[in-house]
Parts: C-alpha cells; structure tokens; sequence
C-alpha cells in the first residue's frame, strides 16, 4: 500500500515538473509583431486596374486598426517615400494627414520626402510628432531620433536607420541633409554592445546592400525600402525583408525568441484588396480630395 502511495506521489512530482518546466519554456519566449510599410509614393487608393487591384490607404488604415486591437504590443514601420517625388502639395498634405491618423511607430524620411524640389514636405513634417529615425545623416529644423531601443521581455532590441546615397540616383537632396557616417558606425558598435537584437531599416538601391552588409554584418534583421521589388530571405542571417511598392501589401513580420537565445521569423504578406473594409475618416479625407482636386481639373 505505502509503495502504491510513494508510487502516485513519485508520478504526481513528475506531473508538476513537467508543469513547471513547460511554464518555465513559455515564459521565456517573447514574440514581435511589426506592420512594415515603404514605397507608399502618395498612392491613397486603389487604382481599380489589373486582374487583381490592391491598395488604399483607407484599407491599410483599417488593417492596422484591425491588428493593433488583435495585438497592442505590435509595431508600425514605414521605410520612407510615402509621399509623392513630384511637389504636389495638396496630395503630399493628404498623405501627411493619413499618416497622422495611421500612427507609425518608427519612420524613416527618404529621396521621396527629401529631395531638392520637394521642401514643402518638409516644412509640413515639422508640424507633426512623427518619431522619425535618422541614424546616418542630420537635417536642421527637423526633430530626428538617432534610434530606438525597444524592451521586450529581458531583451533590448535597436532599431538604426540607414538612408544610401544610392536612393538619390535621380534627384539631388536638399541641401539641409548632411550625411554622416561616423555617426552610425558609432551608433551601430553601441548597439551591438548593449542589445540582443539589431533591426536596420534600410532605404537605397537593391545592390548597395550588399556592401551595406559587408560593412555592417551583425544585424539580424534589415527592413529594405526603396526596391520596388518583394524580396523576403528569411532563411539566412541577416533576415531581409522588403516591403514592396504603392501599398499594394500590408507586411507583418513575426518574430519570436526562445529562452535559447534563438530567433525565428515568419512573414505574412496580406493583400490590400478592394474587398476589405475602409477606415471611414481616412475615405472621408480622400474623398474631399478627389472633389477638390476634380474641381480644379
């Protein structure tokens, strides 16, 4: 009877450390959601042609809304040139205004917003509370973060931004922009040193991040703007992830560390379709432009 006893009692420690344990694992996993957007290039709607139309930032505005309420901790990043390259004011201030209804966490300013024709972007931007990231260049006037450093769990995770002269192949930046590399090789050992995890948002050409990786090889994740191109390496280190062009996608980047020091990523590209329901404010917003706009045609 007494080793029946000693029997159960020895399954039910078993059972309670098996418990124990699995607690123990969850507990030291921590996920990362972010919605990464780039290339936005003023596109506020769709454009109703092709097989399959995609786009809208009325539609993009309802799918944040929809995956910050599924998940209050998830992230909103947009790599640069959501404006239109061309000095088209009235349209450059829509697109500011839909952005301060999207609320992106972390920002970059690109050749789009930045070049020489263009200062009235600029002049804008400075009226809003944006959290722009400039980590390789300063521009005066202009309130610029050099990064970000984000506290999940027991792990810090950097965020560096890095604007390539490259992305200025057809127009000249205004002359405010003072590029400084110094600065982010600073910025970049500092991280390196400090955090567990190094995220560089990257804006330029598809064939000067090569070199940017050489230079830099220590970041574990590069989010890659300006390509027009969907480009997703997600099996090698540095993870790259490229958010494609005119809003046509809404990109959500899982990413998901272990108590091993481990990290696994996961992509889900979601399709702006017109089928998807519409943020009504940012519909209102575009709708009065499209009034004006015809009436001034």
């Amino acid at each position: 009877m007494h080793s029946l006893k000693f029997r159960y009692f020895k399954i039910y420690l078993i059972f309670v450390a098996i418990h124990l344990w699995a607690n123990f694992i969850f507990a030291q996993t921590d996920s990362l959601q972010i919605i990464y957007l780039a290339n936005v290039s003023a596109a506020f709607e769709n454009c109703g042609c092709g097989e399959d139309p995609l786009g809208g930032l009325d539609r993009i505005a309802y799918l944040i809304q929809q995956k910050r309420s599924q998940n209050p901790q998830v992230l909103f990043i947009d790599g640069g040139d959501f404006t239109n390259s061309y000095p088209y004011d009235a349209l450059n201030s829509l697109i500011i205004q839909i952005y301060q209804r999207l609320k992106p966490d972390i920002m970059l300013l690109a050749d789009q917003e930045l070049q020489k024709n263009n200062a009235f972007v600029i002049d804008q931007l400075r009226k809003t509370k944006f959290r722009f990231i400039a980590s390789n260049y300063r521009l005066n006037k202009l309130s610029l973060k050099k990064k970000a450093i984000l506290n999940l769990g027991n792990r810090k995770i950097a965020f560096l931004s890095f604007l390539d002269k490259s992305s200025f192949a057809y127009q000249q930046p205004q002359p405010i922009i003072k590029f400084d590399t110094k600065q982010f090789k600073k910025l970049y050992q500092q991280v390196i040193k400090t955090t567990a995890f190094q995220i560089a948002i990257f804006h330029g050409e598809e064939w000067a991040l090569d070199g940017f990786v050489q230079q830099f090889p220590q970041f574990d994740l590069i989010l890659l703007a300006h390509t027009q191109r969907l480009v997703e390496h997600l099996q090698t280190h540095p993870f790259v992830v490229s958010a494609g062009s005119d809003g046509k996608y809404l990109n959500l980047i899982t990413l998901s560390f272990s108590n091993l020091k481990s990290v696994s990523i996961s992509l889900n590209r979601i399709p702006v379709r017109v089928s998807l329901p519409v943020d009504s404010k940012v519909e209102k917003w575009i709708n009065n432009f499209k009034q004006e706009w015809s009436k001034e045609k």
